[in-house]
């Protein structure tokens, strides 16, 4: 065994920080479900942590290491400062996930949760059929979650979201990541090409939600598979003479991709800097 493999593998089995932090910001509720784990006699719990108090927690949650935040409750709807909440929760860096019922959110509470930063819902759901649900629960509350419509489009638009993320690091990966691996299969490569094409695939991997990819697919901007091949290795701060050298190209070949480039973006008239234009994209 190697010195310091046993100390690196007690170090993996240690539990890290607290990952995630659960703020039940509050055990009022209007449904009162019978196998909610609140106090029972929450109706008599008057004193809740503050708006200060709760912007507290979420700093000193950040500093023992936790980066996800669940906003749960009773309901946590019922909190009039929940958006600003959220706002300080996404400032602090935390991926923001809202447990609710359902109930009271209207589209202008949708929407300005959305403008906080609220990244996910949890609906509080517990069968897709009004009697099943009304029984588990004890409350004749499935009619009321199924109106709300601002809920199913907060929900609806979300997914959407979420398919054009997918949709876009499947083009990124496609575009920026596949054909730098497919010349690395190439065994003729010299070992300084090879370094920069890792190095780029690196970068590329950690920018893989740019949105250069889809700003060609919005703008239908037609770049051809070279000339994006090319916006690859400008964007990371690759030199003509070296992008001629990878490509197997001219100097002359180089500053007219450049060109077209440069049209197609619609920035042939324009002094900017194209790698730094891409880098901004």
């Amino acid at each position: 065994m190697q010195a310091g493999t046993a100390h690196d593998l007690a170090d993996a089995a240690r539990p890290g920080p607290p990952l995630w932090l659960l703020a039940e910001l509050t055990y009022r509720c209007p449904l009162h479900c019978v196998f909610c784990y609140n106090p029972v006699d929450f109706a008599q719990q008057q004193e809740e942590l503050g708006t200060d108090d709760w912007l507290r927690v979420l700093r000193q949650g950040r500093e023992l290491g936790a980066v996800q935040l669940g906003l749960s409750g009773g309901e946590p709807l019922v909190r009039d400062d929940l958006e600003l909440i959220v706002a300080e929760a996404h400032r602090l860096g935390y991926y923001t996930n809202l447990l609710t019922s359902g109930v009271g959110l209207t589209a202008q509470r949708a929407a300005a949760l959305k403008a906080a930063g609220l990244e996910h819902v949890q609906l509080s759901f517990q069968d897709s059929t009004r009697e099943m649900n009304d029984f588990l629960s004890h409350t004749k509350t499935f009619e009321l979650k199924n109106k709300n419509i601002a809920l199913k489009e907060i929900i609806s638009q979300i997914e959407l979201e979420r398919k054009a993320l997918q949709d876009q690091l499947r083009m990124n990966i496609e575009l920026t990541v596949l054909p730098l691996l497919s010349k690395l299969q190439n065994q003729e490569i010299p070992q300084d090409a090879w370094d920069v094409y890792l190095k780029i695939i690196r970068q590329n991997l950690e920018d893989v939600t740019s949105s250069l990819t889809r700003k060609v697919i919005e703008d239908r901007l037609s770049l051809s598979p070279r000339e994006f091949e090319l916006c690859n290795l400008i964007k990371n701060g690759l030199p003509n003479k070296k992008i001629a050298e990878l490509m197997r190209i001219s100097l002359l070949t180089v500053e007219r991709h450049r060109h077209n480039i440069r049209k197609k973006l619609h920035i042939d008239n324009e002094k900017v800097n194209l790698s730094t234009f891409l880098r901004a994209l």
